[in-house]
């Protein structure tokens, strides 16, 4: 009547300055080194869009002088084996566990190049001390699942069939909804499995980007490839809102 949209309509169709249509209600890390308050165009560390003081940055960690750089508005993730003598991945600093022990989102840009190793490529590890989360994708298929770092190493894996490329930038968001895990690839939803944590995240460690770990909790296999937008909610996001975010960013990547 006034010419104003009502609050919860503003708050979610606000988005960021670079990318105006993406989502923000909810939004925990926004790491983009296209924008220029994310990345400075120079150094190693990106900075969370979302403000967010509990978990400030990412910064390319390991042997960034051969296998790791920043720039055309991606990260560049080479190298193979041990990520701590040949290779690289992005570590930021912050418990993740508030908002893994709820319902969350988690979207991601990646190009995997080819010629490489078949082996799951995160999106992101929530880690913690003994236990963590992957969410992780290969050439036939995304994964999620909570790992034990130290003996027995049980593993708690649900995942679902799809066929991913090699040397093409594809869009995947994985979704926790009370007991269930909803996968998406470029904005459409792929299957909704039913999903139940064996036990409740509750020590404190980084999370890392683009790096899978060792059965005990070892730096394990880095991405070869590229990592773009990374997104990160303490929310469900609809299904509306994971092709609103998808369709924001597309074209950057020629999809």
């Amino acid at each position: 009547k006034h010419g104003h949209l009502p609050e919860v309509i503003c708050r979610k169709i606000m988005g960021l300055a670079h990318s105006p249509k993406i989502i923000t209600d909810g939004l925990v890390l926004c790491f983009d080194a296209a924008d220029p308050k994310s990345y400075s165009g120079s150094g190693s560390t990106v900075y969370n869009r979302a403000d967010s003081s509990t978990y400030p940055s990412i910064v390319l960690t390991g042997d960034t002088s051969n296998y790791g750089s920043i720039g055309n508005g991606y990260v560049t993730l080479g190298g193979s084996g041990n990520a701590d003598s040949s290779g690289v991945y992005l570590n930021g600093a912050g418990d993740l566990s508030s908002t893994t022990n709820n319902d969350f989102t988690t979207s991601g840009w990646m190009y995997r190049f080819s010629g490489y190793s078949n082996a799951g490529q995160e999106i992101m590890t929530y880690r913690r001390h003994h236990t963590r989360l992957d969410f992780s994708v290969n050439d036939s298929a995304m994964y999620f699942q909570q790992r034990r770092a130290v003996s027995p190493f049980d593993t708690n894996t649900t995942s679902t069939s799809v066929t991913n490329s090699r040397d093409v930038w594809e869009h995947f968001t994985v979704v926790k909804t009370s007991n269930q895990i909803s996968f998406f690839k470029n904005g459409s939803l792929i299957a909704t499995n039913s999903y139940t944590f064996t036990e409740t995240i509750v020590t404190t460690n980084n999370f890392s980007i683009g790096l899978s770990w060792s059965d005990d909790d070892y730096l394990g296999r880095a991405l070869n490839g590229r990592i773009g937008p990374t997104y990160h909610y303490n929310r469900v996001l609809t299904a509306e809102e994971i092709a609103q975010n998808f369709n924001a960013t597309k074209d950057r990547f020629g999809v």
